[in-house]
């Protein structure tokens, strides 16, 4: 709202404007009643005198002051309200820029936030994984020491194995004996 009423200060014309408020507002008024009086004077004048007459001058010499102190009134308060209208502009940008800043911190420390309690949650369910497993380990460790403890070694040695006195391996000469009667026997069938 304040960027707008900037600009439109900025428009050509937008003094005229502000110094027809500023005269409405301000002392202006009675200087245009005093000037509306004068004028009427000098038509009343007029109508009885010529321009040249000494009272006709000092009412147009009166006219003209009125009508400087006018003008100046005026641009005093298209100054005054031109001013004012950048003053606010400024206050509203700087507000402005100081509302992104902090926005821009808080948002960075909520982003920092969610990815510590991401971190976090990932880190618990870890934790959660790990103690599981290290509970399956001890169970198992304990009942491998149930097993241990409570069976005794039921094994018996009924008897002691003797060592051969030669190696032992494959009768080759028996195996090549039994192959040559072997085929001499299906060639004699075969044919």
């Amino acid at each position: 709202m304040a960027e707008a009423a900037y600009r439109v200060n900025k428009e050509p014309g937008a003094a005229a404007v502000l110094a027809a408020g500023g005269a409405k507002e301000g002392g202006a008024q009675g200087l245009e009643s005093q000037l509306a009086g004068l004028k009427q004077k000098r038509v009343q004048l007029l109508t009885e005198n010529t321009e040249e007459w000494p009272e006709v001058k000092e009412v147009e010499k009166q006219i003209a002051l009125v009508e400087k102190q006018i003008q100046d009134a005026n641009s005093k308060v298209v100054t005054t309200e031109s001013k004012a209208i950048e003053m606010r502009y400024h206050q509203a940008l700087a507000r402005e820029q100081a509302l992104r800043t902090a926005f821009d911190e808080q948002r960075g420390a909520t982003r920092t936030q969610n990815e510590a309690a991401i971190n976090y949650h990932i880190i618990q369910q870890e934790i959660e994984t790990n103690k599981g497993l290290l509970d399956g380990l001890l169970q198992r460790a304990k009942e491998n020491d149930v097993i241990l403890a409570g069976t005794p070694n039921n094994l018996h040695v009924t008897d002691y194995a003797i060592p051969p006195r030669t190696p032992i391996g494959p009768n080759r000469l028996q195996g090549i004996l039994l192959a040559f009667i072997f085929s001499l026997v299906s060639a004699f069938v075969w044919q």
